[in-house]
């Protein structure tokens, strides 16, 4: 069960395979080139968002129904390993997408000798850092979902004590005695 319910964890997750954009500039050498692979990133991340919370939500669906039948204390020790995997996993995409793509002293660099070219290049050079960092944003928002998500799943193993979110009357009262 172990090693079903890590499976599901992960493909749940099924993150975009991270692009090193440092190796990437490294071999543009003209404006074409960086268009394609602006282009290509922004393809990719598009589609694995369109994808990603259906993926999610089926992942998970997955993972409760291995641990169906089995105390949720219990449960959650099957599935805490590769739940924190998967945790760590979106946290460093997160990272990864936390920084804006023309810091990066390679980039910079790569940017810095593409927009020298011709008169009109460093107008484009712009007009496609803004495309990417549009692009970059969207992804960090669409990660930072999922994070959340993931909490959120992870919650539904929490002994809560009495409280549920079933019954909101309930839940407020309960809620309110902690409180106090």
């Amino acid at each position: 069960m172990a090693a079903t319910a890590r499976h599901n964890v992960m493909d749940a997750l099924s993150l975009p395979a991270g692009m090193d954009w440092a190796t990437e500039f490294a071999v543009v050498d003209n404006l074409d080139d960086f268009r394609r692979k602006i282009d290509d990133f922004d393809r990719q991340i598009a589609s694995w968002r369109a994808e990603a919370i259906a993926n999610m939500q089926a992942g998970l669906g997955r993972i409760k129904e291995a641990v169906k039948g089995v105390p949720a204390d219990q449960a959650w020790e099957v599935i805490a390993p590769s739940f924190a995997e998967a945790l760590e996993a979106v946290g460093e995409a997160l990272r990864t997408y936390s920084r804006p793509m023309h810091e990066i002293p390679e980039i910079a660099e790569r940017v810095d000798f593409l927009s020298r070219l011709d008169a009109k290049s460093g107008r484009f050079i712009r007009k496609q850092l803004r495309r990417v960092e549009d692009v970059r944003v969207i992804q960090y928002n669409a990660l930072t979902d999922m994070y959340y998500g993931l909490l959120a799943f992870r919650s539904e193993f929490d002994d809560q004590e009495g409280l549920s979110f079933n019954d909101g009357n309930a839940l407020g009262e309960d809620l309110r005695k902690l409180l106090v």
